[in-house]
């Protein structure tokens, strides 16, 4: 398996490119994208998607920062290098690190298509001190 650095970058100059706009749809709306997919941005994001065993399925990296590669050896994944101004219109940080990737969710060797809530417990038991003032604290009972 090829690592990314040693993959051939694929170089996008168009805002209507079909990969950005999924990214920028998955930064903008902070849900999966209609591939289901996660976009994340910022090299500690992609950091953690990578350590939790995520799979990246396309890595985007502004002009210029190509040196970031360095860091995820051994993945594979399809390499875009974006121009400043198509990197930007997709970015949604205030100063954006120049990498951002569409993540493919995986739960026991299988792609994750939907969230899954099957491990919430409807069962929980509030202790009844809660609920008591005088057990509580009067501050947070008291009106202002």
């Amino acid at each position: 398996m090829k690592s990314l650095a040693e993959s051939s970058p694929r170089r996008v100059e168009s805002r209507q490119n079909a990969r950005v706009k999924e990214l920028r749809a998955g930064l903008s709306r902070g849900m999966k994208t209609a591939h289901d997919h996660i976009a994340v941005e910022g090299l500690h994001l992609v950091q953690e998607a990578v350590k939790s065993g995520l799979k990246l399925d396309t890595v985007f990296l502004q002009e210029g920062r190509e040196e970031l590669l360095q860091q995820f050896p051994s993945i594979n994944a399809e390499i875009l290098i974006l121009s400043e101004d198509v990197f930007l219109s997709a970015a949604m940080t205030e100063h954006p690190q120049g990498i951002a990737a569409l993540v493919e969710v995986y739960l026991d060797g299988k792609k994750v298509f939907s969230e899954e809530y099957t491990q919430i417990n409807g069962d929980v038991r509030l202790d009844p001190a809660v609920f008591d003032p005088k057990q509580f604290t009067s501050a947070h009972w008291e009106k202002p």
